[in-house]
């Protein structure tokens, strides 16, 4: 097991992602390809049609938000677009990361780094990104640091061809009814099987598609403005999951706890 996915198991009760081979994309479509998962676990697998603007994502969860600005000094990134360097690290803070964001009720933080491609021909083209650190870091969930080295290491393989790929849309869920507001995070089980999603819109499914069962738990933060996805957390990572694929657990130590409902972003 990976010290991040170590690091993840602290929080997660259990999770285990369902991830298919490959994803496709409308002509001309933004695509966002993690970087931190990649074809060692058969989820980073893209065809899309030229035209398609994609953009590299990087996310880092700490508890606070220092650590995360610790790891934004000491990281450094660097990509291969088809073995030829598209992104080297700079002194300081590399260029493409976002401003710290602190959530649920200030007990997690979080940053995103982001680097958009050149556009791609057709054919096939391999992205590689490599994340390593030039000092000890601290996320405040593994009992210790993450030591000087590699935390990233992962290869996608995107394909362009040259006919367009449609996307299924994916139905918008019922509003949760109003009631008492719940701000404290509990863990949920999740009823039936949740597609992931980087924002709480039926348009962001996470690409490549991955799926969480039903029976399986996770962390859950809070709910959308409109109430129609839950966020929640796994592998130190935050998404959106539809609110009607998940209940309150009903175990020994969550005894039905409800799930929060109050507005994170």
């Amino acid at each position: 097991m990976s010290r991040r996915m170590s690091a993840a198991a602290i929080i997660v009760m259990l999770a285990i992602m369902l991830i298919p081979q490959g994803i496709s994309g409308a002509q001309g479509a933004a695509l966002k390809v993690p970087t931190w998962r990649g074809i060692e676990n058969s989820s980073g697998r893209y065809t899309i049609a030229p035209g398609t603007t994609v953009t590299l994502i990087y996310g880092w969860v700490a508890r606070t938000a220092q650590q995360v600005e610790d790891f934004k000094a000491h990281a450094d990134i660097t990509i291969l677009l088809n073995g030829e360097t598209a992104f080297s690290p700079s002194a300081g803070v590399d260029a493409g990361w976002q401003a710290v964001e602190v959530l649920a009720g200030g007990t997690i933080a979080r940053a995103y780094w982001s680097l958009q491609l050149p556009a791609l021909p057709e054919g096939t083209h391999t992205v590689k990104t490599l994340i390593t650190l030039d000092a000890p870091v601290s996320d405040g969930i593994e009992a210790t640091p993450f030591p000087v080295g590699t935390v990233n290491d992962t290869t996608n393989i995107i394909v362009v061809t040259g006919e367009p790929v449609a996307v299924a849309a994916q139905p918008v869920t019922p509003a949760v009814p109003a009631g008492k507001l719940i701000c404290d995070r509990a863990v949920g089980t999740f009823v039936k099987d949740a597609v992931g999603y980087w924002g709480p819109d039926p348009s962001k499914a996470i690409q490549p598609d991955f799926v969480m069962p039903a029976g399986k738990t996770l962390w859950v933060f809070g709910m959308d403005e409109t109430q129609r996805y839950y966020q929640v957390l796994l592998d130190a990572q935050l998404f959106w999951v539809r609110a009607d694929t998940m209940a309150p657990t009903a175990d020994a130590v969550w005894h039905g706890t409800p799930l929060p409902n109050c507005p994170v972003h």
